[in-house]
């Protein structure tokens, strides 16, 4: 994960800060999270020139999926013109895990 080029990408796009509660703390993007949004962006602008799919995000349980969502909005507001961004989140459970 930490390779040399790497390492300015992940400071600059891969780390969030919460803003929940007293404590203010760093998040920082987990390894797969870190490769399933650069992936995705990729993909999304491969999209844009082609048929228009660009494919679904999907991890497992308590992943960090709504985490991956605010890194992966982010960087597509720099890799594509004006994009257009829909979030629909699809459970019925707790709303404080779509707070990420």
């Amino acid at each position: 994960m930490f390779e040399k080029e790497r390492l300015p990408d992940i400071i600059k796009n891969f780390i969030r800060f919460s803003n929940e509660g007293l404590k203010k703390f760093k998040i920082l993007a987990g390894y797969h999270q870190y490769f399933a949004v650069r992936k995705a962006i990729e993909s999304t602008k491969n999209a844009t020139v082609t048929d228009g799919k660009g494919g679904v995000f999907w991890h497992t349980q308590g992943s960090g999926k709504s985490l991956s969502m605010v890194f992966y909005a982010h960087l597509l507001q720099e890799a594509l013109d004006s994009p257009t961004i829909v979030v629909i989140i699809g459970f019925t459970g707790t709303p404080i895990a779509a707070k990420d």
